[in-house]
């Protein structure tokens, strides 16, 4: 395999050497951590030894294939992300950058393109090829004749069954090659720490199977379809519970810019285009602040998110159109208020918060979410790891709360099932 030597990288990226020894490779590295940096460590490394000729690089979205190409561009690899036909090289690229709808609609022209070169191929979020079949088996049929596939992921696994094409399954579990975890990330002072407020609060609605009147808060323990009306009612634009919700995340929006971040921005999660409009009403309502609100309908939406993510706008609203892969480094405060409650969405969400900005004197993130047990589960799965650092530096087996060495901030920590506070903190570390 190829070792690669530590080279001059932006500094958000402290994996400096990674050893790419088999052809079907997965590196999986928190969000935020520099994995397309990483990337083209092994690109450069590869095309510098003659071990490649050529870099293909496979995405989920439009936005992100101009993103790798600005990535690669800063270790001196050109890559056409508006590739059509003919040979790259020929044409003063090194590489393409392609998505993986792209790639479906032309996969013997992609076949021939990488059997031409030496080609790596890198897969970015590869998990989207075990949701689509077409896509996997179009990924297969083009790349099966590449000298090697990287795989690089923040959210690696998938709660369904669907195998990811060029990934290993020793005992029916996926395999990593590489990790890089968010406990990782911290120590090394590459990710910011993330904070959950949590809000609790007594919910009435009408049952949709009994149309009988249901009240109950988030502590109680209910059915999945009555814990979904809950939480829905919770997340109605015209109720008290996510007003109050999004005041606090304001407030502490505001505490930020004044804290030496003067562009900080928010971002907001919704359940569908109508509630994501409504919410934009609440919102400006709330805080006199216009948001950007965002969908699959918006046209030139990739443009108006790469604009917010230079603004000094406060908030952008969102449904997935923001959910993985958007680099905006001055997000710092976001509001779950979708009914997503899988683990893969959430964690996709969170990492939009967690890249570390140089020279900001403080930068902890803050994601309110509500109480549902579906939800502070995925943000407890997530802490159970990240707890381990702070054990690290305290040497304490048991804690409930801790002075954070880097801002003298106290820091507490409540486990699913103590959530007793009608706002409480969850802190990840």
């Amino acid at each position: 395999g190829i070792f690669l030597p530590c080279k001059p990288f932006p500094s958000y990226c402290r994996v400096t050497s990674i050893k790419l020894d088999q052809p079907n490779f997965l590196a999986d590295l928190t969000p935020g951590a520099g994995k397309t940096i990483l990337a083209a460590r092994i690109a450069h490394a590869g095309l510098s030894d003659g071990r490649y000729e050529q870099i293909l690089v496979a995405c989920p979205t439009e936005l992100l294939k101009v993103q790798w190409m600005e990535k690669l561009a800063l270790v001196g690899i050109e890559i056409n992300p508006y590739y059509n036909s003919g040979d790259l090289l020929q044409s003063g690229y090194r590489g393409a950058a392609l998505t993986y709808s792209q790639i479906s609609r032309g996969a013997p022209v992609f076949r021939m393109l990488s059997s031409r070169h030496k080609t790596l191929v890198i897969m970015d979020e590869p998990h989207h090829l075990g949701e689509n079949k077409t896509w996997g088996d179009s990924i297969r049929f083009a790349f099966d004749n590449a000298v090697a596939r990287l795989l690089i992921t923040g959210t690696a696994w998938r709660s369904d069954n669907n195998p990811i094409p060029y990934v290993e399954y020793p005992n029916g579990e996926g395999k990593s090659h590489y990790v890089y975890s968010y406990k990782d990330a911290i120590r090394d002072g590459v990710c910011r720490y993330v904070v959950f407020p949590t809000y609790e609060g007594t919910m009435e609605w009408v049952s949709g199977r009994s149309g009988e009147i249901q009240q109950a808060s988030f502590k109680a323990q209910m059915n999945e379809q009555a814990s979904s009306e809950r939480l829905r009612t919770a997340l109605n634009p015209n109720g008290e519970w996510i007003a109050q919700v999004l005041r606090d995340a304001h407030t502490k929006l505001m505490e930020c810019r004044t804290m030496g971040h003067p562009n900080a921005g928010g971002l907001i999660v919704c359940i569908d285009e109508r509630h994501a409009q409504r919410m934009a009403e609440v919102v400006k309502r709330i805080t006199n602040c216009t948001p950007l609100v965002v969908t699959s309908n918006t046209t030139d939406a990739d443009m108006e998110i790469e604009r917010f993510a230079k603004s000094t706008q406060e908030w952008l609203i969102a449904i997935k159109m923001v959910s993985e892969g958007v680099d905006i480094p001055r997000l710092r405060v976001g509001v779950y208020a979708t009914n997503v409650t899988t683990d893969l969405f959430f964690c996709q969400f969170v990492g939009r918060f967690v890249r570390w900005t140089n020279g900001l004197p403080e930068q902890t993130a803050y994601v309110y979410i509500p109480e549902d047990a579906r939800i502070a589960a995925c943000a407890y799965g997530i802490a159970q790891e990240r707890n381990h650092v702070l054990r690290e530096e305290t040497a304490e087996d048991e804690y409930d709360e801790w002075i954070d060495p880097r801002d003298g901030e106290v820091r507490v920590a409540h486990f699913l099932g103590q959530l007793a506070q009608k706002r409480s903190t969850m802190a990840l570390l």
